[in-house]
């Protein structure tokens, strides 16, 4: 089992894999996946689907099901073989990922006004949004998702507010 198909999808590699999830998050692992092996299925946990069209329509291409059911065990002797759903319906598993939701920056960005592309926020390459003063780096701007990545993101924001605000004091200097 995981949370970071970015980690750990090699190690499926040409394995039946399910991901756990409802919405685009899920969409864009199971997607990712297929990097690593063709048998990518996923499991609402029997919620309504909730993933863009544009999302639903790359899922259909590349045969990823979506199965609005919810896992109900775990089996294997030694690791995981077989997912088994609410119905009793068994799908053979050798991975689990577990992505549920979304970027809980969603709804702080639409309160705020900043730009998105779909989901994620947009920012230019010092992590600034279009709002001055506001800067956004991690999993929300929906580049590579891995904390290592968020980090050196997370330091460029910091700089360029530093730089924001010196810029601001010394305007306001000026006046």
């Amino acid at each position: 089992m995981s949370y970071c198909v970015s980690c750990d999808g090699y190690f499926m590699r040409g394995k039946p894999v399910v991901v756990v999830g409802e919405a685009n998050f899920a969409a864009n692992q199971a997607l990712e996946l297929l990097q690593y092996t063709p048998q990518v299925q996923v499991c609402t946990q029997g919620k309504e689907i909730g993933m863009s069209e544009e999302f639903m329509n790359r899922l259909r291409e590349n045969g990823i099901p979506v199965l609005e059911r919810k896992v109900e065990t775990l089996a294997g002797n030694g690791g995981l073989e077989k997912v088994v759903l609410d119905n009793g319906e068994e799908i053979d598993a050798q991975g689990l990922f577990i992505a549920m939701g979304q970027a809980s920056s969603n709804d702080f960005a639409y309160t705020l006004g900043l730009l998105r592309n779909g989901q994620f926020i947009d920012t230019d390459r010092e992590q600034r949004t279009n709002v001055p003063g506001v800067f956004a780096a991690g999993d929300c701007v929906g580049r590579f998702l891995q904390i290592s990545v968020a980090v050196g993101e997370g330091a460029l924001a910091g700089r360029a507010a530093i730089s924001h605000v010196k810029e601001a004091r010394r305007a306001k200097l000026d006046k």
